[in-house]
């Protein structure tokens, strides 16, 4: 990240420079080695998504769209917490606020939908609340790995408002319809513990471990074999939308593209190489 500056770079103006704009920046962001890593940096609003926070973060996701280099996705957050949902001053300073309201929808479903699309895989490392759109934020992972501080709660029928952010159908898709409802209407609060256990993540660390067991799944992926993993997030995430058959056809034109690509020639030659020394 830009603001990863060592002590001795920091003392330069232009690392000074660097660092002060690192600090005001909304979104941090980062490509290194096939990994991208998009950091919340609103750390004294709780990561609320203001309508910086919401250009920032499309800007970040076009910026993966246009490198093929990137294999995946990693999403963190600074302070105390994941993300609050939306930024309620923002909101309420705002002279229009229905041309607000419809702005920021525009720019961070944008990006939900654009990262969506790509043949990634999203990593997301939670702390602290997670609130109304901050859990569809996390949900827009594939591969989610919770602090045990975590509280994740909806927020939403606190201003009137209903879901956004892809919640109203990332949610019910993670924990199912009952308790998507019990969460959303009922207005059921979750630990870290509860939240594993209902499937809304994948698995539950202690705060001082969580970004770093998040980068650790993230490189075992790039290791592994991103482009066909990135590709294997695409089928499921598609599969329940589409009828059974078209499943299969899909299932078949992935593998068969993916076979001529050097990644998986290259894993392939080299598994039917081991098989042929041990026969």
């Amino acid at each position: 990240m830009s603001s990863a500056a060592s002590k001795t770079d920091a003392e330069t103006p232009d690392a000074q420079a660097l660092d002060a704009q690192a600090a005001e920046s909304p979104i941090l962001f980062e490509v290194a080695d096939g990994l991208a890593t998009i950091t919340l940096n609103r750390a004294s609003k709780y990561n609320a998504m203001s309508m910086g926070f919401a250009r920032s973060l499309f800007d970040a996701v076009r910026q993966i769209a246009d490198r093929p280099e990137v294999g995946v996705v990693l999403i963190e957050a600074r302070g105390r917490a994941f993300c609050a949902g939306g930024d309620l001053d923002g909101i309420a300073e705002a002279t229009d606020r229905e041309a607000y309201l419809t702005e920021l929808a525009e720019q961070l479903h944008g990006a939900f939908a654009l990262l969506d699309s790509l043949p990634v895989v999203v990593v997301v490392a939670a702390h602290g609340v997670v609130a109304g759109g901050g859990v569809g934020l996390m949900l827009a992972g594939d591969l989610i790995i919770a602090a045990d501080d975590c509280t994740f709660m909806s927020a939403y029928e606190r201003l009137g408002f209903t879901p956004d952010c892809g919640v109203s159908e990332r949610l019910p898709a993670a924990v199912g319809v009952q308790r998507a409802l019990q969460f959303s209407v009922g207005g059921q609060k979750l630990t870290a513990a509860d939240a594993l256990a209902w499937g809304l993540v994948g698995e539950v660390v202690s705060l001082a471990d969580v970004d770093t067991r998040a980068r650790e799944v993230a490189h075992r992926v790039l290791a592994t074999a991103p482009r066909a993993l990135g590709r294997t997030r695409q089928l499921l995430r598609a599969s329940v939308d589409r009828p059974f058959a078209e499943n299969l056809d899909t299932e078949a034109q992935t593998i068969i593209a993916l076979s001529a690509e050097a990644e998986s020639s290259a894993l392939f030659e080299r598994v039917a190489a081991a098989r042929s020394v041990r026969s």
